[in-house]
């Protein structure tokens, strides 16, 4: 068993050397959706790899909300959305509120899951 990227995992799937069993983000993806989630057996499961843009604390809003502008732009010309699909990458949109919200959320669930496993790093 293992988790891997779709681009990865599709050419071996179609010789049938690996079965897809389940994918890990909340909706299925448009390149297997034949794959169900685990998400629809384990409610609210989502291990999607979610990338952001990030800035050094203390950037000014206004370049902050000016690079959210050109990268949201950028998202959606047609040769990003080609090299994006070919890489089974969904676009998504976030504001830089909602994407701090997110991660503190995903800090603190994954802190907590770290916490009570016992983990150490030495």
């Amino acid at each position: 068993m293992s988790f891997s990227t779709i681009p990865a995992a599709l050419p071996h799937a179609k010789t049938g050397r690996l079965v897809m069993i389940a994918q890990s983000f909340a909706k299925r993806a448009p390149q297997i959706p034949e794959v169900p989630t685990l998400a629809e057996t384990l409610k609210d499961f989502d291990l999607g790899l979610l990338s952001g843009l990030w800035a050094p604390a203390g950037t000014p809003r206004a370049v902050v909300d000016r690079l959210h502008a050109e990268v949201t732009r950028a998202m959606e010309q047609p040769k990003v959305k080609e090299m994006l699909a070919a890489n089974a990458a969904i676009p998504g949109r976030m504001s830089v509120q909602e994407y701090t919200d997110y991660l503190v959320r995903e800090t603190r669930s994954w802190g907590e899951i770290v916490r009570s496993s016992g983990v150490r790093v030495d």
